[in-house]
């Protein structure tokens, strides 16, 4: 959440805001809103979870691993969970061929077609995905994806195998033979 700039804007729009910021508030921080420390990445659930809402403005173009990034912020929603993202628009400074426009810190560009890809492997149902700021930005509204029925009977069939592994352990522990 950076300094904690959109927190007010979220309060005033009737939610409780929490941040999430690397290494927790900055010395600046001056909101009255909690500033947790964490990063989502691969396999992580973040600090105050579950929300039910979320916003990443112009922030995932930085991420080192958008999909892990993503993937943290789509299981640490609570079910039903929506959320916006806004990156740049790769498309517009192509069509403009603007080299200016790569920059150091940014280690993705989006078009509309990639940044639905990247959200809808990373977990998420894409409502609406539209240009904004004059075309300069891509914005997502997304809803955290239902459990599929293969997901389901994975955790069936996962459940299954521990038991069967449990079985034969205790069976092998006590020396009897078994095919």
């Amino acid at each position: 959440c950076g300094n904690g700039y959109e927190l007010p804007l979220l309060d005033e729009a009737g939610f409780r805001p929490e941040g999430i910021e690397w290494g927790g508030a900055p010395p600046s921080y001056k909101g009255r809103w909690p500033v947790h420390d964490g990063y989502p990445e691969t396999g992580s659930v973040l600090p105050g979870a579950p929300y039910d809402a979320f916003a990443c403005y112009n922030f995932l173009e930085h991420a080192p691993d958008p999909r892990g990034f993503l993937a943290a912020i789509a299981r640490s929603l609570a079910a039903g969970g929506v959320g916006i993202i806004e990156v740049p628009n790769y498309a517009r400074q192509l069509s403009e061929g603007r080299g200016a426009d790569y920059i150091a810190d940014h280690l993705s560009y989006f078009d509309a077609r990639t940044f639905r890809m990247t959200l809808a492997l990373s977990g998420f149902v894409v409502v609406s995905l539209e240009e904004v700021r004059e075309g300069e930005n891509l914005e997502a509204l997304v809803q955290i994806r239902p459990p599929s029925r293969l997901e389901v009977h994975g955790d069936m069939l996962r459940h299954g195998r521990e038991a069967a592994a449990a079985f034969f352990s205790k069976w092998r522990e006590s020396g009897r033979p078994a095919a």
